[in-house]
């Protein structure tokens, strides 16, 4: 593994733990209330946005190595436009391929998941 992925792995792994661990107690009420598909779509909108801010991060830690702050604003919209293209694209696929889905409860993995990716952020120094 090169340096850069395990740096995005070290920042990210604590925010990965949460995500997973509110994102399973989530899907396990919808399995128990709803159904097995509802707690599948809450782990998709779970998965999506992990992926998503993974890769996305992966090309924002190119901003490690610029010297301008203009050329490290550049690297992180890049790496922000990255994680939005791979999630809407995910998105799109889920939509499309999984015909019991439940959107609710993939709205509801996506948020958690999204609010919890913020910590990740904030303990971030580039």
């Amino acid at each position: 593994m090169s340096v850069e992925i395990k740096e995005v792995i070290a920042l990210q792994k604590d925010t990965f733990k949460w995500q997973l661990v509110l994102n399973a107690i989530v899907a396990l009420v919808f399995g128990y209330f709803a159904n097995l598909h509802a707690a599948c779509s809450v782990l998709l909108g779970m998965t999506v946005v992990m992926i998503g801010s993974f890769v996305g991060a992966l090309v924002a830690q190119q901003a490690k190595s610029r010297k301008t702050p203009g050329s490290i604003l550049m690297a992180i919209l890049k790496g922000e436009l990255v994680k939005i293209a791979i999630i809407a694209t995910l998105l799109l696929l889920i939509f499309k391929f999984y015909v019991l889905l439940v959107p609710i409860a993939l709205i509801i993995g996506l948020a958690i998941t999204a609010l919890m990716a913020g910590k990740a952020f904030v303990s971030t120094n580039l």
